[in-house]
């Protein structure tokens, strides 16, 4: 039982550090949004009709539905993120809410006294962290050793690390197989949670689950963001990642749809993977297919690690008649 908790401990910080990274401006966008839903989060209030694609917004809405690509970017460097550089994930704010958020998460400590825990079990373990430069994080976990079920809170209270604090509350649950004790189910709910560092500001609100029983890494989920200096709120509904890791690369498929609030929404999908290399921080490949009002359309296109461009259709013909020219990542 104790390994199988140190296992969960590892998993569910893994699994959080996934979804904190879910609120990245992913594609080199430092936008934030605000988000809407129950419980008490941030509520999208924004242009709520489908979205007409022209040279004036055709990269804004490219990169607003490319956030998921910064998503399965930190997915698929989880095993890095774990015993390398965080770097190489890339430069988005989000990506210091991840590392802020494992420091915390990887100190629980779910780990009963030896001879305590016996089959059948409830085991519950609460504790507070302090950060290394201020506040602390609160976390209560219970875990079923016979049912591989468990839940869970973590409370940021001001928490900083790395000069980045949180605060805000959120709470898990999942199942693992308690005889492989690998990972299956996770799912992840913020009801309102502020990142700052420095002058920069952002609260995220939302849920995602993750299914680990395929081959392949499957995850879900319904996000809002909003940037606190200018109160505005972006919003990825339905949204869904596909992720493959191979040897020294890994590559995802994203779909779902982006609201932002002064264009209105757009359905995306990847027309062609996304690929990262190892020790890169951007796609050196793949296409993302942006699909407005009346047939518009935006293509993004990863041309290397550091530069990609977006092609427009803006009068719903089937050609595309704007071009952004090369653009950098970053």
């Amino acid at each position: 039982m104790k390994k199988g908790l140190k296992l969960m401990r590892r998993m569910v910080a893994i699994s959080v550090m996934i979804f904190l990274a879910m609120f990245v401006s992913a594609c080199g966008d430092d936008s934030d949004s605000d988000g809407g839903g129950g419980g008490g989060g941030i509520t999208y209030t924004g242009i709520t009709a489908q979205a007409t694609i022209d040279g004036t917004n055709a990269v804004d809405l490219s990169i607003g539905a490319c956030q998921g690509g910064d998503t399965v970017m930190a997915i698929g460097t989880v095993g890095a993120v774990q015993t390398a550089d965080h770097n190489q994930i890339g430069r988005s704010r989000v990506l210091k809410l991840v590392q802020t958020s494992e420091e915390a998460i990887l100190q629980v400590d779910v780990n009963a006294s030896p001879g305590v825990v016996v089959s059948g079990d409830i085991v519950t373990e609460s504790d507070t962290i302090p950060g290394d430069c201020g506040g602390n994080a609160s976390y209560t976990i219970n875990v079923d050793d016979v049912t591989g079920d468990f839940s869970g809170t973590m409370n940021f209270n001001d928490y900083c690390s790395g000069g980045v604090t949180l605060s805000g509350s959120t709470s898990f649950s999942g199942m693992f197989d308690v005889d492989t004790l690998d990972f299956l189910q996770f799912s992840l709910s913020l009801n309102t949670v502020t990142i700052t560092s420095g002058s920069d500001s952002f609260t995220t609100s939302g849920s995602v689950s993750f299914n680990f029983q395929a081959t392949t890494l499957t995850a879900t989920m319904d996000i809002r963001i909003r940037d606190d200096s200018t109160g505005k709120v972006y919003w990825a509904n339905d949204y869904s990642i596909t992720l493959v890791e191979g040897s020294g690369y890994v590559e995802f498929e994203v779909s779902g749809r982006y609201y932002d609030p002064d264009y209105g929404y757009v359905d995306f999908h990847t027309d062609t993977p996304f690929h990262i290399d190892d020790g890169d921080e951007w796609p050196s490949a793949g296409v993302l297919i942006v699909e407005g009002e009346g047939g518009t359309e935006a293509q993004l296109t990863a041309l290397s690690s550091t530069t990609y461009k977006v092609d427009a259709d803006t009068d719903g013909d089937g050609i595309y008649d704007w071009h952004s020219g090369d653009l950098n990542w970053s």
